[in-house]
């Protein structure tokens, strides 16, 4: 309970009156007082005995005299309240196992929801990961295109030189139709397959 949070005088700050229930000479109410919580009231009963729903809602009564729906928060464990106090229609019971019981349903859904987030953040790693290889791989073979290019000029400068001499303009254009279909094949396969070969490494 200490520090007092802020949602807490927040929350409160939501409601006509606040009604504060205890078995004992009003300690919690003191307590929320000092924290200039506003608009409270206090109930107690220091006889040991669970709180009697008809005292209760003698005492709501009083407070509410039109009817209008109070919302009782129980935290005693056990509980200070007796349970037979929400059968009432104008009384909404709030009391420890009932928050219990929330308190494990946000934790699963929370559990539910940082499941998700890991199987998020799994997934862009390995986006990131093959994303890093295959730029790894396009820097490893940003040589390869230059290579086959130098291969070209060799061959028509000086290994064929002779025999391009003998050729007509015609044939010398299919020729060079060939050559330029081949080196682009050249550059392109072995990149397509080397990049189909890391997904599949990566991806196992």
């Amino acid at each position: 309970m200490w520090p007092i949070s802020e949602r807490l005088k927040s929350l409160a700050s939501q409601f006509k009156s606040i009604i504060v229930v205890e078995m004992n000479d009003g300690q919690l109410f003191n307590l929320l007082k000092a924290e200039s919580i506003q608009k409270l009231q206090s109930l107690t009963q220091v006889s040991g005995k669970p709180i009697r729903v008809s005292y209760l809602l003698e005492k709501f009564q009083k407070i509410s005299p039109n009817n209008s729906k109070s919302v009782i928060v129980d935290l005693a464990v056990p509980n200070d309240c007796d349970i037979k106090i929400s059968e009432n229609k104008y009384v909404k019971l709030i009391n420890v196992d009932q928050l219990k019981v929330r308190a494990e349903e946000n934790l699963q859904a929370r559990g539910e929801e940082i499941k998700r987030c890991l199987d998020i953040i799994e997934r862009q790693i390995i986006k990131y990961y093959i994303a890093e290889k295959e730029r790894n791989l396009e820097r490893a073979l940003s040589s390869v295109p230059k290579s086959i290019k130098g291969i070209r000029q060799k061959a028509f400068r000086e290994v064929f030189a002779k025999e391009l001499e003998t050729l007509d303009p015609g044939a010398i254009k299919v020729v060079n139709s060939l050559v330029d279909y081949i080196e682009k094949k050249y550059i392109s396969v072995p990149m397509k397959m080397a990049k189909e070969i890391l997904l599949k490494e990566t991806t196992k």
